[in-house]
């Protein structure tokens, strides 16, 4: 049992890690379709985390993320899932998400509880939470939803960081603009397909 444990949860936090998130997001889908009902994803991660580590080592880090855990149980309700999924990436699954607004609430709390700032030993660090929601369709599937999420993630990180961005669909259609379009210029540049025109302005 103590073998099983430690396979399937985080030694730091003791949280579900990335495997047994999986497992446990795999069966979520499979119930929402089943009982035609919706659920949701808070992915969570901590700006300015590398600087903490970096400046004041990575035991300070660790002693950071454990009172970040514990400020994310704090206002997360009882029947949501925590993990970690790596390094100061979390996810939160809401498998009881009556309405987007509610989850963006419970995300909101989770933002304010990470912007307090974090005593370690005799120094104060200071960190945010960006965190990208998405919401269950007929439809979704366990890899589109954690892509959706991170795309809300980024935008959450593209619009100042320490917020909550809800997934819609025009983010998907923007990222894969901006991928198109780096995939382009890639291939012009391989093919010196770019040339450098002057163009005088009067």
């Amino acid at each position: 049992d103590l073998l099983r444990h430690r396979a399937s949860h985080d030694i730091l936090t003791n949280l579900p890690n990335r495997g047994l998130f999986d497992d446990r997001l795999q069966l979520a889908v499979s119930q929402a379709r089943r009982y035609q009902r919706s659920f949701a994803l808070l992915y969570i991660d901590l700006d300015h985390f590398k600087e903490v580590n970096d400046t004041l080592g990575h035991a300070a880090g660790d002693r950071l993320l454990i009172t970040a855990v514990d400020r994310i149980m704090a206002v997360i309700r009882d029947d949501d899932v925590l993990a970690r999924l790596g390094g100061d990436e979390f996810v939160v699954l809401c498998e009881r998400a009556a309405s987007p607004q509610e989850v963006m609430s419970i995300a909101d709390r989770v933002v304010a509880a990470l912007a307090h700032p974090f005593a370690l030993g005799s120094d104060i660090a200071y960190v945010s939470a960006s965190i990208g929601v998405t919401v269950s369709t007929r439809d979704s599937d366990a890899a589109s939803l954690l892509r959706d999420a991170d795309v809300a993630l980024y935008r959450a990180k593209d619009g100042g960081r320490g917020r909550a961005v809800l997934f819609d669909q025009s983010m998907r259609d923007q990222v894969a603009e901006t991928v198109r379009l780096e995939r382009q210029l890639r291939h012009a540049l391989g093919s010196d397909g770019l040339s450098l025109a002057y163009q005088p302005v009067f």
